[in-house]
């Protein structure tokens, strides 16, 4: 009976500490990726201080498969002057994304690149249009018909983790979203290329993402939870939340 009782002592501390330790890991893979997402932040406000205030320029895309794809020049020249280190652009909480198949997805030269992080630089046909960020510094943005005035910088979004669902799983709801699938989600195919076929959220609590790292224009990070989030990109495409 005592050799039971010392049994299921033993067992229950296991569980503790197994429990202790996971908690530890997940607050870790969060700081790294909080690192990242400010690195790629302040590089670009870095680059825009280098460029009258300008943000790097993407070639445009009307039907990206979503707001982590890198066409050039960002590809090549930004990330090569800025952002030396591959491992930056991509989320800690989702290592598999860090692939050489999502590294060059396209072999054209400059190459394209699906990143893990998602950015609202200028030319991301994926983004919606009043998400996008020209200049480093807050401007006024246009939604629909109406010319709202410049946001606080430190409300401004400009780089966020990823976080993704199903192309029209888009509501906000809190009953629907939570029936989203948040892994293994279907990215889109464009004119028979080659795509990563699959996207996961990269902080999952029982296959629901629990938010994610967002980076702002005033060149601040933060820890943002899923239900603060809303969806960004455009109809018909993978929708990604920030």
């Amino acid at each position: 009976m005592e050799l039971l009782v010392v049994i299921a002592i033993i067992g229950i501390l296991a569980a503790l500490l197994l429990s202790a330790l996971s908690a530890a890991k997940e607050r870790a893979i969060r700081t790294k990726c909080l690192s990242n997402v400010k690195q790629i932040t302040l590089a670009s406000l870095y680059y825009g201080g280098d460029n009258r205030d300008r943000l790097p320029v993407m070639q445009l895309i009307t039907d990206s498969v979503g707001p982590c794809l890198l066409t050039p020049p960002v590809s090549t020249e930004f990330l090569k002057s800025y952002l030396p280190s591959r491992n930056v652009m991509y989320d800690p909480g989702n290592p598999s994304w860090n692939a050489d198949a999502n590294w060059v997805v396209l072999k054209t030269f400059p190459p394209w690149r699906l990143i893990g992080y998602a950015v609202t630089y200028p030319g991301n046909g994926a983004v919606k249009a009043d998400d996008i960020n020209y200049f480093s510094t807050p401007q006024p943005v246009q939604s629909g018909a109406i010319l709202i005035p410049p946001p606080n910088a430190s409300e401004r979004f400009f780089a966020a983790g990823t976080v993704a669902t199903e192309t029209g799983q888009n509501k906000t709801n809190a009953a629907l979203r939570s029936t989203y699938n948040y892994d293994n989600v279907p990215l889109v195919e464009i004119d028979g290329d080659r795509w990563a076929p699959m996207v996961r959220s990269s902080h999952l609590i029982r296959r629901m993402a629990a938010g994610d790292n967002q980076g702002m224009l005033d060149g601040s990070a933060r820890w943002r939870k899923l239900r603060d989030m809303t969806p960004r990109t455009t109809p018909g495409s993978t929708t990604f939340w920030w």
